[in-house]
């Protein structure tokens, strides 16, 4: 059964009566988790119904897709994009670099095989989905709330964050690129 706090519920239903009917180009959606989308028809119900933009929560991350060495693993991004195709949905691409988001695997490389690493999982990532994801974030949290760079296995990579980009936009010249932040300070603190 899919339950929400109580606060999202409420919220959640607010913008169910706000946002209908959406308009045609403004893009409502979610973060979607594979095993709910497979496992729980009332889930799938609420994302077809409710959203017009789906965004695979950690099936594209490289810790997620690159469990093993000289693997890909996209079973589960290919079930969220199938569904989107099915159901006239657009899906943005979460995320190519994340400071999180690393194999255990990828501690032991040197700076060079990580780079390749990164390299070719962003051109087999985007590669794969191109033209199926109208967008990505390409980055996501490599700077804190205070401007400094986050610990990362990816930060021993010269100039990474351009360079993901590049790849990215290589990989896929049409598709929207976007460094995605998120401000730990900001939902902690009472507005002002």
């Amino acid at each position: 059964m899919l339950r929400f706090p109580q606060h999202i519920q409420s919220t959640y239903w607010q913008l169910r009566i706000d946002m209908s009917p959406i308009p045609p180009n403004f893009k409502f959606g979610t973060a979607v988790h594979p095993g709910q989308l497979k496992n729980n028809p009332r889930y799938r119900q609420i994302l077809q119904e409710e959203f017009n933009l789906l965004i695979p929560e950690n099936a594209l991350k490289c810790g997620w897709v690159c469990q093993t060495p000289n693997t890909y693993n996209f079973q589960a991004a290919d079930r969220i994009v199938e569904f989107a195709q099915q159901h006239n949905q657009a899906v943005r691409g979460h995320v190519l670099c994340w400071h999180m988001g690393y194999a255990p695997w990828m501690k032991k490389l040197t700076t060079l095989e990580l780079e390749k690493v990164l390299r070719d999982y962003i051109f087999a990532t985007v590669e794969r989905y191109k033209g199926q994801c109208y967008a990505w974030d390409v980055i996501s949290e490599a700077i804190n709330d205070k401007g400094r760079p986050r610990p990362s296995i990816w930060s021993a990579i010269e100039g990474y964050i351009p360079k993901c980009f590049q790849w990215a936009r290589q990989a896929d010249p049409d598709a929207q690129l976007i460094y995605n932040v998120s401000f730990e300070k900001a939902r902690s603190r009472e507005p002002e």
